[in-house]
């Protein structure tokens, strides 16, 4: 498995603000250190400096820094190729996608490199006698989050949906799950989808001989550290997508827990747009997680928001598809800029750092990235309800998303409810790494009216070889177990 544990062997820099629950003297500390990945882990200092290498991965400009909420809309309908642009992203955007796109290659690296730090963290963890119980309980909750995290991406690029209707000789492939440190040339397969899951929810809930992240994670507050919060957030999205009527109960129960735990709230109208730009992240009240990026560790011009914003490479723009969903006094029309018959997406707009003389300075390239939100949590608890049969309160989840944009208050019911959960979740949530998947764990057909030219596919019809993106070419090559493996059609 060498190109999955590139990493082994070297120096792990890390340049990351973060705060952390359990040390009061790292607290908003700005981290230049580094820590060999082939070096035990001796100290709860070692063990704190290790985990924020954890979150360094994830915002990585291949991971949450840029290319994995890029691909989702794109490779969707809720995003387009400007016709001009500097060329990244055009394959996936045409589904002409080979064993060696570079985007692929980089998400499936990038992933199992952080999985690897989680990994050695969590292992050496168990060795240290230093600090406090809680102390050595959240770090373990947030590395085990975080490689659920990653687990459950990896199985939605490389894999068909959990609920695939599985034809004759078909092998419902997942991802390889790896829990436990590994040599440069470790060889694992890929687990099936349901294992992969099943992983994925040891890490949240845990086992009869581990606890999980929602049993280790006791805090919550500031958005810029994982707490248990997060944890139920990403158990609501993994069970809402499993889908069923006992999957869909966890989905909605989840999502209550973290609705009505009094810690987080809507952002109201008149303020949710500019909240999408403040520097003091904590007056948002809406984000339960966010990734951080200040001026030091921002990718600059790789940011997400340069890709989007016309003072950046502006290289992708939002389809009339999207636009045309909102009404005219939606308050997130405003993160659209129409130019020339060109929407630009102005949702990831950058912050004033307080560096610049001129407060009113927008730096393009900074800006935080959310990965769990209230209004995401009431679209899974509305969806949910909605498909158990439970119309009432699917309204009052979906209603509180609605009016707070500006919009009217809904009275439907069966299928046109349950379209209006779609479509809100489409607004609501769009450029944040959830298109894509929302359209194949549906079983919809990705269809496209608004594309660059004529020749791009307008349509991907659902099931199809294409929603599996291939295993990278680099890991068949190295990888003696998986080369027998590779998705249908590759």
């Amino acid at each position: 498995m060498k190109t999955i544990y590139k990493l082994a062997g070297r120096l792990l820099p890390i340049t990351f603000l973060i705060t952390l629950s359990g040390c009061e003297k790292f607290l908003d500390q700005e981290l230049h250190q580094a820590i060999a990945s082939d070096k035990a882990i001796e100290n709860i200092e070692d063990a704190q400096v290790a985990l924020t290498g954890c979150y360094n991965g994830l915002q990585s400009v291949q991971l949450y820094a840029r290319d994995l909420l890029v691909i989702a809309d794109l490779a969707a309908d809720n995003s387009k190729m400007n016709t001009s642009n500097a060329g990244r992203f055009v394959n996936l955007y045409q589904w002409d996608v080979s064993v060696n796109n570079p985007f692929l290659e980089g998400i499936w690296e990038q992933s199992y490199q952080t999985i690897f730090l989680t990994n050695k963290l969590l292992a050496d963890l168990k060795n240290l006698s230093d600090g406090t119980t809680q102390e050595r309980q959240s770090i373990e909750g947030q590395a085990k989050l975080i490689r659920s995290l990653l687990h459950f991406n990896l199985v939605n690029f490389f894999a068909q949906d959990y609920n695939y209707p599985a034809t004759e000789g078909f092998i419902h492939y997942g991802v390889p799950v790896v829990t436990e440190q590994m040599s440069v040339d470790a060889n694992p397969g890929r687990n099936l989808v349901p294992e992969v899951y099943r992983q994925i929810l040891a890490d949240l809930e845990g086992t009869t001989s581990e606890a999980g992240a929602l049993t280790l994670l006791a805090h919550d507050g500031l958005p810029f550290y994982l707490g248990v919060s997060a944890a139920r957030a990403l158990a609501s999205r993994v069970y809402l997508y499993m889908n069923g009527a006992a999957n869909l109960e966890k989905a909605r129960d989840y999502a209550l827990e973290v609705i009505n735990s009094g810690t987080y709230s809507l952002v109201p109208k008149n303020r949710y747009v500019d909240a999408w730009r403040l520097l003091r992240e904590e007056e948002n009240e809406e984000l339960i997680f966010t990734l951080r990026f200040t001026n030091v560790d921002n990718w600059s011009i790789d940011m997400l928001g340069e890709m989007y914003m016309e003072q950046g490479y502006g290289d992708i723009l939002a389809t009339r598809d999207l636009v045309s969903l909102y009404a005219d006094n939606d308050e997130r029309m405003k993160w659209f800029r129409e130019d020339g018959g060109f929407y630009y997406i102005e949702k990831f707009p950058g912050k004033r750092t307080g560096e610049e003389v001129n407060e009113n300075t927008i730096k393009v390239s900074v800006n935080n990235h959310p990965l769990f939100r209230l209004a995401e949590m009431y679209l899974n608890a509305a969806e949910a309800e909605q498909l158990l049969g439970h119309t009432g309160p699917a309204q009052t989840y979906l209603n509180a998303v609605v009016t707070r944009a500006g919009g009217q208050a809904v009275e439907l019911t069966d299928t046109e409810l349950l379209q209006a959960i779609k479509s809100e979740r489409r607004k609501e949530l769009c450029f944040e790494g959830h298109r894509l998947w929302d359209i194949k764990r549906w079983h919809e057909n990705i269809q496209r009216t608004d594309r660059t030219s004529p020749s791009v596919k307008s349509v991907v019809e659902y099931p199809s070889y294409l929603l599996a993106y291939p295993i990278p070419a680099s890991e068949i090559e190295t990888n003696s177990t998986i080369r027998n493996q590779q998705n249908p059609g590759y």
